[in-house]
């Protein structure tokens, strides 16, 4: 477990001894698939990293939801709520069984928001986040849904170069896309029977034909 948090990106360029002694303020919290970590609208004042597992982000409630995105280990949440002192503005929700170290608000302001190294890490993730968010939003308004759907599938399995290390249900590619069940069900169909992409019994995807996504 040591080795696994000193190797979180949030951490790099720490020293070993201080990746120590601030980890040992936190907590390690289980969760089962499909439970919830966060509510949006609520807040919890805890920052949250992720130790192994994937969860998803998502805006809107059980009949309107729209999923934004899928984080992993490595990854972290509830930083935004702490520093705008305002509550959640999506759930999050595991994706599978999930390991995440916890850090109460205290520890945040005094082992992260006081060390200038982290504070240049979480501002490198941020903006990594706000420049996906801006790709989703061009793609929302100027491409078609099949556009939107091979464009994410091109995303997630770097450019065709690895096959998707999370199971997707067609309702949550919907989700994501901003469509419905049945039309992506379609979708796939004819790009797997065109033999573009795979689909395992696992519901991850990989990329047989790179031609079509790099038109």
């Amino acid at each position: 477990m040591n080795e696994t948090i000193n190797d979180l990106p949030i951490f790099s360029g720490i020293s070993r001894d201080d990746i120590r002694d601030i980890s040992a303020n936190g907590f390690i919290k289980l969760y089962k698939n499909g439970e919830i970590l966060l509510k949006e609208g609520g807040k919890n004042n805890q920052f949250h990293i992720i130790l192994s597992g994937i969860v998803k982000v998502i805006k809107g409630d059980t009949e309107r939801e729209k999923i934004l995105g899928f984080l992993h280990s490595g990854d972290f949440y509830g930083e935004m709520s702490l520093i705008l002192n305002k509550p959640h503005t999506a759930s999050i929700i595991a994706k599978e069984d999930t390991q995440i170290l916890v850090f109460l608000e205290d520890e945040f302001e005094k082992y992260f928001m006081m060390n200038t190294i982290i504070i240049r890490n979480l501002l490198a993730r941020t903006a990594e986040r706000l420049a996906q968010m801006d790709i989703e939003v061009i793609n929302l308004a100027y491409l078609t849904i099949q556009n939107r759907l091979m464009n994410f599938i091109w995303f997630i399995t770097d450019k065709g170069s690895k096959n998707t290390d999370i199971g997707l249900t067609h309702h949550e590619l919907a989700q994501i896309i901003g469509t419905n069940r049945e039309t992506i069900t379609k979708m796939l169909n004819e790009l797997r029977n065109n033999g573009v992409i795979s689909i395992n019994r696992e519901k991850r995807f990989g990329i047989l034909d790179k031609t079509p996504f790099e038109v």
